[in-house]
């Protein structure tokens, strides 16, 4: 090993005694700020019992001697300190000393043999560990003795230390007893020092709590916050001290405190308000001025504080949701001469009107207001909502009910009394604290071995469910059996571990990442658990674990640690998807790509496409879900939500263009690992419906479609739905066809022209655009016609064709000729009916329905010439 002549800070004084040298030091830690020094010692471990600072794999092997020196020995062991933020630090400087105590012929003494080495390790930015060095064993001159000796290790740590999960780690990477090496293999370390340069900080602003009015002979309970913002939704945790206004704060008028809460009391003999202040602090405030929140209300600037010589004291002890408690309720009033207070009355039954509400930190972002019940009943959970109860009031002028409330936080039991003049308030504050924590994992494995259906991948993404629950009974073991979750728990700083299920023995017990969560209200409808978190962690092992949530005290309340079910099975987190290809509408009419008729079925000229690929809770790509056996997305997975009108175009009744769309499955490849190709069904049917309010100016289609279902068959879900919009580069228009009537002689067949028209400027104009409607006359009937004293049958022709530029082009449906005598004079006319495609019908007979256009054709009627229009007989 090699000594380090820098950064040496530990006097070393070593004792020899049983053949272990042990150095006289500290292990303290030194967080530097400007012009402020903030030294903690490392509460490290007592005896062989793990203090709150470290964590050890195997806690036989860590320990403090009454020197204060870490000891890891006999075997291997991991010692990982505290979290800690250095997330804006400008720099963070590590040092510390190790000590190897005597050893003789690798046999005799306390010293680590050769591989015994010790590593130290640092917790990196992205999760990993990284060494800083090692320091190794060996059996000193000659390998035959070695005194013993010391080392510093002092350096500036690179800049992926500097995040809000820093952590330190000694390794000792073997060791263990044998025949003659009674006395065990053993490194020191001690005087561990992490000075780091941070920003300096201090809170928005104070604010107080309390209620009002106070009562001169007694103390009022006031509560003080540290407000690390505006609004004072969060607190200034660091340590801070003030100095308050006016005088009588119980303890004095400068308080010290952490954790952004301090609860204090202030007396006040005279019935007058009085006015609360922050005069100064240490550090200053950054924000705005002092804030009061009086009797659960909004917090303002106005801080006074009422005292009267009568009223209500109100105690209620603190306890955990839903196991009842005892309060009290004392009428007294001022004792003129001894300024204490005794009984406003006694052995009288009142009628006193009760109401919680709620006290910062926990009146803000609380989920749900559960009324607190009194006697069996529950009361208001507001001074608006407050219920009347009849109280009795013994010899004391105490009245004693018995209290519960099912949720968590800090609230607040008022009591007012008004009769004949006689007004009389008070109010008492308590604790409702969860019983327990109820943790699962999002990734069970009933076997807890290597039998377990799923594969685990070490670092992948996976979730912990963590509710804090109330009371069930006293003797409750399971906390995840049958206990009510607590809403309105919010807690800052849960820890988080694992402890290998499988393999075992394990060398290592996994690392969670990150090391701590910060617990927030919640509301689970409809499970109605309440309180549940959702934690995304990552397992830096292999194997089987058990997942570990410590709590820190809740409102001064241990809580303690709880476990989940051995879990190990993970999945892609969810899917993303892009549209490569909004797509594109195909026109009725290739020819002439302008038009489609309204409520004319419309397919895909190019499908839409997309690209939908698997993801980590991280949002990166999970490469080997596209393998076979991986991959459980398949097209019936795949649901796109079809318009059902258009975002444009509104109807003659001022509704939207309605639209039905009918849609199949469609086609999903891989495109590449963890990605899919997902292309609609090119057959879908997209149509306007076509009613009486669809008689409308033409327009272009404007359609939205949502990708917003992706699920395989393990539940992996769609992140966020994606909105498309497809092309069409043509217009909608209502559209009819027109059979033209015709008349002629009866001894030659008779052509009725067809033609197509749409609605345009208020009219019908011809649909010159039109080169694909089909026309024969297999459509059309004729009715037959009599001319006395014969009933003469014609027939139609076969005759059939396509229309061009919105017309028949001279061409149409053939009547042949009713005479088969030529030079017989015969008149008559014959009704023709055309079966046209629905969306070329029209209420040509404006009877309110649509039908098939029709003609007549009147035969043995001279023409006469095409230019005359009218013609008359003069005598």
């Amino acid at each position: 090993m090699k000594k380090s002549s820098t950064g040496e800070n530990c006097a070393k004084s070593p004792i020899f005694s049983f053949g272990v040298l042990m150095p006289l030091c500290v292990v303290l830690l030194s967080v530097s700020m400007p012009g402020q020094a903030l030294l903690q010692n490392l509460n490290l471990l007592q005896g062989a019992t793990m203090g709150v600072d470290w964590i050890a794999s195997v806690p036989s092997r860590a320990e403090i001697n009454g020197l204060n020196e870490l000891r890891i020995h006999n075997g291997y062991v991991e010692v990982e300190s505290q979290q800690y933020d250095f997330a804006n630090a400008n720099s963070v400087d590590l040092s510390f000393d190790v000590t190897v105590p005597f050893n003789l012929l690798g046999l005799i003494g306390s010293a680590p043999n050769p591989g015994e080495n010790l590593r130290v390790d640092y917790r990196a930015d992205d999760g990993s560990w990284k060494t800083l060095n090692t320091f190794v064993a060996n059996n000193g001159f000659l390998g035959l003795i070695s005194l013993g000796n010391w080392f510093t290790y002092s350096a500036s740590l690179p800049t992926d230390a500097y995040h809000d999960s820093f952590q330190i780690r000694y390794v000792m990477l073997g060791g263990g007893y044998s025949l003659f090496d009674l006395l065990g293999d053993n490194w020191y370390v001690s005087n561990i020092n992490i000075a780091a340069d941070l920003v300096p900080t201090g809170p928005d602003h104070y604010q107080f709590v309390y209620a009002s009015p106070a009562l001169t002979c007694s103390p009022q309970p006031v509560t003080l916050q540290a407000c690390a913002d505006a609004s004072c939704s969060s607190l200034y945790t660091d340590p801070v001290t003030v100095q308050l206004s006016p005088s009588g704060w119980v303890g004095g008028s400068t308080v010290s405190f952490n954790g952004g809460t301090a609860s204090l009391s202030l007396s006040h003999t005279t019935p007058e308000p009085v006015t609360l202040s922050v005069t100064s602090s240490l550090p200053a405030t950054i924000g705005g001025a002092t804030q009061c929140a009086i009797n659960g209300g909004a917090a303002s600037a106005a801080c006074s504080l009422f005292f009267a010589d009568s009223g209500f004291v109100v105690e209620v002890p603190d306890f955990p949701a839903r196991r009842a408690t005892s309060a009290q309720i004392k009428a007294v009033k001022k004792d003129d001469a001894t300024q204490k207070c005794v009984p406003a009355f006694a052995n009288v039954t009142r009628s006193v009107m009760l109401w919680s509400d709620y006290l910062p930190p926990d009146d803000s972002g609380r989920v749900v207001n559960w009324n607190v019940d009194v006697d069996g009943s529950a009361i208001g959970n507001s001074v608006s909502g407050a219920v009347a109860r009849s109280l009795n009031f013994d010899g004391d002028g105490v009245a004693t009910l018995a209290l519960n409330y099912a949720d968590v936080g800090n609230t607040r039991l008022s009591a007012v009394y008004n009769d004949s003049g006689l007004v009389m308030s008070g109010s008492g504050d308590f604790v409702a604290y969860p019983a327990g924590l109820c943790v699962t994992s999002s990734v069970a494995c009933t076997d807890a071995d290597e039998t377990c259906p799923a594969a685990v991948k070490a670092g992948a993404p996976f979730t912990l469910d963590v509710t804090a629950v109330a009371w069930e009974s006293d003797t409750d073991t399971d906390f995840c059996a049958g206990n009510s979750g607590t809403p309105s728990y919010r807690e800052n700083g849960l820890t988080l571990s694992s402890v290998a299920v499988s393999p075992a023995p394990a060398n290592s017990d996994g690392t969670v990442f990150p090391v701590s969560y910060d617990h927030s209200p919640a509301w689970d409808a409809p499970s109605s658990t309440g309180g549940r978190n959702t934690v995304s962690v990552t397992e830096s092992d292999v194997g089987v674990f058990r997942f570990d949530v410590t709590a820190p005290a809740y409102r001064g309340y241990a809580l303690g640690t709880y476990s989940s079910a051995p879990g190990g099975r993970f999945y892609p987190d969810h899917f993303t998807a892009t549209v490569v290809d909004q797509g594109t509408f195909a026109p009725t009419c290739a020819i002439s790509d302008a038009y489609a008729y309204i409520g004319e079925p419309v397919h895909w000229f190019v499908a839409p496409e997309f690209e939908i690929t698997a993801r980590n809770l991280a949002g990166s790509t999970t490469l080997n879900y596209t393998a076979d056996a991986y991959r459980k997305l398949t097209n019936a997975g795949v649901s796109v939500t079809s318009p059902s009108e258009d975002d444009a175009k509104v109807n003659t009744a001022g509704a939207a263009m309605p639209v039905s769309v009918d849609a199949s499955a469609g086609i999903l490849n891989v495109s590449a690992p963890g990605v899919m190709q997902y292309i609609m069904d090119p057959s879908d049917e997209i149509t306007y419906a076509r009613t009486a309010d669809s008689e409308v100016e033409p327009f272009t289609p404007a359609l939205t479609y949502a990708l917003d279902t992706v699920t395989d068959s393990d539940g992996v879900t769609l992140s966020a739905s994606q909105t498309f919009n497809p092309a069409s580069g043509f217009e909608m228009r209502y559209g009819r066809m027109w059979l033209e009537n015709n008349h002629g002689s009866s001894t030659i067949d008779m052509v009725l022209p067809l033609r197509t028209e749409y609605f345009s400027g208020g009219r019908y104009i011809l649909n010159d655009d039109d080169y694909c409607t089909a026309w024969s006359s297999a459509d059309a009937t004729v009715d037959p016609f009599t001319v006395s004293p014969v009933t003469w049958i014609t027939n139609l022709l076969a005759s059939s064709g396509m229309l061009s530029a919105g017309t028949s082009s001279g061409s149409g449906l053939i009547l042949q000729s009713p005479l088969t005598v030529l030079g017989y004079k015969f008149t008559g006319t014959a009704k023709i009916n055309y079966d046209a495609p629905a969306w070329l019908q029209f209420d040509y007979d404006s009877n309110g329905s649509e039908e098939d256009p029709g003609a007549e054709a009147a035969f043995g009627v001279a023409r006469g010439h095409e230019r005359i229009i009218f013609t008359r007989e003069i005598r």
